[in-house]
């Protein structure tokens, strides 16, 4: 999909058999001409604007200390944009790491309404946040358009991304509930994420397939591809830790992240009020005082 916002000429090709629509360029197929109009982008944009209300509207993010984190949804566009290839699978598996990148933004960004009392809560209101972004990102890319090949792929890599990381965090924090800690949070993480992405990938795959071709080649498709969907989910949960990496980082030199990562994780032993947020843990009254 084209970047700009402008109104231009574009000249494209085929890169599959369309039928009567057009044939690739290996089979006589020939350039055509299409009229791109600037709103044809505004679906695009939809993402952007829920991180940029994010930035704006809550009180609590408005100083610099929150905007820190910008950091990382500019970097992953603009390396995006510096690998940039004209094939279609490769530019949308770098659009979807960008694209969940951006949306672990959001989930930090709103972070001061999503604390609960328990994991069971903060987990589903996490996942929430990454469900809602991932569909703007998918509506943004795709369109309408779905399938069981490559988009479907897609799908099923976002929800197993978004259940593995959130899990994973929120048992990392099982660990640190008497006395939190964010470099023993971190590596804990990084040991949980690739024993919960494993099976968590596994299950959601293997189960697609079961329910589009059946139990019979089901079982065929597992003895064939358990060793390179195990590889698969490694590498994703490599990714994962590289994602939630700088989040950790940010937790461990500013109070408002740290305050914000101990309220998801550890939920019964954190729970500031977004009006004490901002300060440092030992400016904040406490549990004796507020009681």
């Amino acid at each position: 999909m084209p970047t700009s916002i402008g109104n231009r000429e574009l000249t494209i090709l085929a890169a599959a058999q369309l039928g009567d629509l057009g044939a690739p360029k290996g089979e006589g197929g020939k350039p055509v001409q299409l009229a791109w109009r600037w709103h044809y982008s505004v679906p695009g944009l939809a993402l952007w604007g829920l991180l940029g209300g994010l930035l704006v509207i809550p009180r609590e993010n408005r100083k610099w200390q929150v905007w820190l984190i910008l950091v990382l949804p500019l970097l992953a566009f603009l390396g995006r944009w510096l690998v940039s290839s004209d094939q279609f699978e490769v530019d949308m598996l770098f659009y979807t790491v960008a694209t969940f990148v951006l949306a672990w933004t959001c989930v930090w960004l709103s972070a001061p309404y999503l604390r609960q009392r328990t994991r069971k809560q903060a987990y589903w209101s996490v996942f929430s946040v990454m469900f809602i972004a991932g569909l703007l990102a998918y509506l943004g890319y795709f369109g309408f358009w779905c399938s069981t090949e490559m988009p479907g792929f897609i799908v099923i890599v976002w929800i197993v991304s978004s259940a593995s990381l959130t899990l994973a965090l929120l048992l990392a924090g099982l660990f640190c509930h008497r006395k939190f800690r964010v470099g023993r949070l971190t590596a804990i993480s990084g040991i949980l994420l690739p024993i919960v992405t494993g099976p968590v990938f596994i299950i959601a795959w293997c189960g697609a397939f079961l329910v589009l071709e059946g139990p019979v080649s089901f079982l065929q498709f597992i003895l064939g591809n358990i060793l390179p969907l195990a590889i698969i989910s490694l590498v994703l949960s490599c990714i994962l830790f590289v994602v939630t990496l700088p989040v950790l980082v940010l937790a461990g030199l500013t109070d408002c992240y740290r305050e914000r990562l101990q309220s998801l994780v550890c939920p019964a032993t954190a729970a500031p009020t977004p009006s004490t947020e901002g300060k440092s843990l030992s400016e904040q009254p406490s549990p004796i005082e507020q009681g």
